[in-house]
């Protein structure tokens, strides 16, 4: 993934980089979609934020598969990020339980987890589900002051019907009404693509009118998160097609499988023996101890051991967040510094010392 800044005017686009779109606003129609610019507002998106979307719609094409379902056409979620003037950051996306209605006002149904779990919605203290996971995707950031900026739509159809266009519209007033916002950004973004085609899988809209705008982006990648989109970008599936972490976790699963046979065993032993000796019959005591000798080679929840192994893990999660911060600082502390460079050395090739001094004498 290179991280040189450049510019495309394409219909739409994606891409694990950040994003930077420049929305055209409507001051006067000239023609049928002729518009003239008025105000620019710039959309810069985390690309980060584009692999969360592009996971939701995997773990639930798979969980379908799984369990023998028809996967959707589409799967919904919110963004959030912050908005200074005409500056949006898109930082990162939130999902929320919901059900695809097939008549009636709104298309989404995010009620139904609320009568599943039969809240009580007369109690004073009763919170929507909806509203919830949206506190708890901004909570975690209410110092940055993140907010809810648009929502994504991450469709496996390459193309929009009139039926689709008509339906997003319907879903975009819907979140606004239950977000209680005045407008929203619309991603939609596309599983299908052309193999050969630098276009990116990505359409940005603003609602103009009663319909939705399409405007054009720029993308662009800073390098604390290139860092990381740059492993991700380097994981190449096997001949076989599957992930190279598929493997590893499926060695994981199979490992704490068989300790949870084993341990199974061993608790059946256990209670049969414990059942013996309040019946007073006799148990075989060698048997037992070597049982005691294995469980203690089982770590605990409780054990120092865990609690050493844990804090450490902690600890050096937080030096590589840390690490990563100062790594961010020191580019932006370099890019300052190359800046300051340039501007001294415009200074000292002003004007001085008469006509030579454009050329950089100093007399």
């Amino acid at each position: 993934m290179s991280s040189k800044e450049h510019e495309s005017s394409v219909s739409g686009g994606g891409s694990n980089e950040t994003v930077i779109l420049h929305p055209v606003r409507e001051k006067k129609k000239i023609g049928v979609g002729v518009f003239t610019p008025k105000t620019i507002t710039h959309y810069q998106q985390q690309q980060l934020a584009i692999v969360s979307m592009s996971s939701k719609f995997t773990r639930v094409v798979e969980d379908c598969k799984r369990d023998n379902k028809n996967p959707p056409d589409s799967v919904i979620g919110c963004l959030i990020g912050t908005m200074k003037s005409l500056q949006t950051d898109i930082r990162d996306v939130y999902e929320f339980p919901y059900r695809m209605n097939t008549s009636g006002k709104d298309l989404l149904d995010v009620a139904y987890i609320d009568d599943e779990q039969d809240y009580d919605r007369d109690d004073p203290d009763f919170v929507p589900t909806f509203e919830k996971c949206k506190n708890l995707a901004l909570e975690v950031h209410r110092k940055q002051g993140w907010q809810v900026v648009g929502w994504f739509s991450y469709s496996s159809k390459a193309t929009r019907s009139a039926e689709d266009k008509e339906r997003d519209m319907r879903i975009n007033n819907q979140l606004k009404e239950l977000l209680g916002v005045p407008r929203l950004l619309f991603l939609r973004l596309c599983v299908e693509t052309e193999k050969d085609t630098e276009e990116l899988p990505i359409e940005a809209f603003e609602e103009n009118l009663g319909s939705f705008v399409k405007v054009n982006f720029k993308v662009h990648a800073d390098r604390a998160e290139g860092v990381a989109m740059g492993h991700i970008e380097k994981m190449q599936a096997p001949d076989d097609g599957v992930p190279p972490l598929v493997g590893h976790l499926c060695e994981m699963k199979t490992a704490l499988r068989k300790l949870q046979d084993r341990i199974s065993v061993i608790r059946g032993f256990l209670m049969e023996s414990k059942k013996k000796l309040s019946q007073g019959e006799d148990v075989d005591v060698a048997l037992l101890r070597k049982t005691a000798a294995v469980m203690n080679q089982i770590p605990g929840l409780s054990s120092g051991q865990f609690n050493e192994s844990f804090l450490k893990e902690h600890n050096n999660a937080k030096v590589v967040t840390y690490l990563a911060v100062a790594t961010k600082i020191a580019a932006s502390l370099g890019v300052v510094l190359d800046k300051s460079s340039s501007i001294s050395q415009s200074d000292s090739t002003g004007i001085r010392g008469g006509d030579m001094g454009y050329f950089g004498a100093d007399f």
